[in-house]
């Protein structure tokens, strides 16, 4: 449905506008998820203690998002998400998912910040020197980079109060859902700007999954027609010198019926010339086991009927 990600530095307020936007998404209706270090286990020191912390925290956090993004709810990242690598790799993770896609940046003065840090209890605020840490290297989104677009900017701190930034988020929220329709008629709305809108993105060859090579597809092809196989031969044991009927096979594959039995050394020759035979049409016709078992049992059909 929708992957919303707020970026700002430690301690600008973001879990608190996440929350917010969350309740206003679930009052439109929808089911809402909040993906954060705390909704894993993860302490905030734990996490950003070393980069091998924090890169294991970024690597839990995308694994997260990866599971959960579809179009069944929309899906909210309450993090710092610093690194602009990083904001291009949950971009991706949306565009695969083709899911609506925004930026929430929160931005929060660096000296407001580290005071609303101070304020916090011991357990549930950044150490002095990783604090200094993150908010010395803070990549700031910029809305002409397409993994930071559409941008909203929420200020917390700024002197027009509580009012703008229940605009700001009700702006992140029309475009997250699409609801353009319902904007002009929101009381104040008169005279503000258009939010930017977001799109459902469009998946591209690189952030979907490769399809099989020409090998692993020839040896699906083969697996496929081992399995029928298998099956014809269990079926002609169990009436030796005998034709074996209609022989059944697992999963939604057709039964065939043999009038006459077909020993291993025909069975072989068929498979090799059914090989043959897709691999000079289109390897595109038996995309997986299931499809070549079909083909294959077709194929088989078709030969003896001939004979």
């Amino acid at each position: 449905m929708a992957f919303i990600v707020f970026s700002g530095h430690p301690s600008s307020g973001k879990s608190l506008l996440a929350a917010r936007l969350q309740k206003m998404v679930q009052e439109e209706g929808r089911a809402c998820l909040v993906i954060s270090e705390e909704s894993l286990g993860l302490t905030r020191d734990g996490c950003y203690s070393d980069a091998r912390s924090e890169k294991v925290a970024r690597g839990q956090l995308k694994a997260e998002v990866e599971r959960c993004i579809g179009r069944q709810h929309v899906v909210i990242l309450d993090s710092m998400n610093a690194i602009k690598g990083y904001r291009y790799e949950l971009y991706c993770l949306a565009r695969g998912a083709a899911v609506r896609y925004c930026m929430v940046h929160v931005d929060t003065p660096i000296e407001t910040c580290r005071t609303w840090n101070e304020a916090r209890p011991a357990d549930a605020r950044y150490a002095t020197a990783v604090f200094a840490d993150l908010a010395g290297r803070f990549e700031r989104p910029d809305s002409r980079q397409r993994w930071d677009a559409p941008l909203f900017t929420v200020r917390p701190a700024a002197a027009e109060g509580e009012a703008e930034v229940q605009a700001q988020l009700r702006a992140v929220l029309v475009s997250a859902l699409d609801l353009a329709q319902h904007a002009d008629r929101e009381p104040g709305s008169e005279g503000r700007p258009v939010p930017p809108a977001s799109r459902a993105l469009a998946p591209t060859i690189a952030t979907t999954n490769a399809r099989l090579s020409s090998t692993n597809l020839l040896h699906e092809i083969d697996r496929g027609a081992h399995q029928v196989m298998d099956a014809i031969s269990a079926a002609q044991e169990l009436r030796p010198g005998g034709a074996p009927g209609t022989v059944q096979f697992s999963g939604e594959i057709p039964s065939l019926r043999m009038d006459r039995p077909m020993h291993v050394a025909e069975l072989r020759r068929h498979k090799r010339a059914f090989l043959r035979l897709v691999t000079n049409l289109s390897l595109t016709k038996a995309p997986d086991a299931v499809t070549a078992q079909r083909m294959f049992v077709d194929y088989l059909a078709d030969q003896l009927t001939q004979q």
